[in-house]
């Protein structure tokens, strides 16, 4: 999941070209990708995948909103999720408040390594 609710199209750092490490780090976790309306709504992700007020309600086992700011509308349709870990650079993300776990950083340093992390993981117990 990645979108950057608070700002306009032309200044989000995760551009379409970039959803790739999302997609990577979904398929290594065996999970599929979700997006916020803005997403969708700019058609870099088909709508299918919005999640929130006006989207789906998603009730996963775990959820990571990657650069997710925690908008009331999104996480009405996360709430359900059993675990919820946040990725953001902004530590007064909203999104905090209603984490399990929350990692404040950029996603394109912890995105790479959580990939590889998973991957070695795997690798040590299969």
């Amino acid at each position: 999941m990645f979108s950057r609710e608070k700002q306009q199209p032309s200044t989000l750092s995760i551009r379409p070209e970039n959803w790739g490490m999302i997609e990577e780090l979904a398929k290594e976790l065996g999970a599929t990708t979700a997006c916020s309306r803005p997403v969708a709504d700019m058609h870099w992700r088909p709508h299918h995948e919005h999640v929130g007020q006006t989207g789906l309600a998603i009730r996963p086992n775990l959820y990571i909103a990657i650069g997710i700011s925690g908008a009331i509308q999104h996480l009405a349709g996360v709430s359900g999720s059993k675990t919820i870990v946040v990725i953001n650079t902004d530590k007064e993300a909203p999104f905090f408040k209603s984490a399990d776990y929350g990692v404040i950083g950029d996603a394109f340093t912890i995105v790479p390594k959580l990939i590889e992390a998973v991957k070695k993981f795997k690798a040590n117990h299969n």
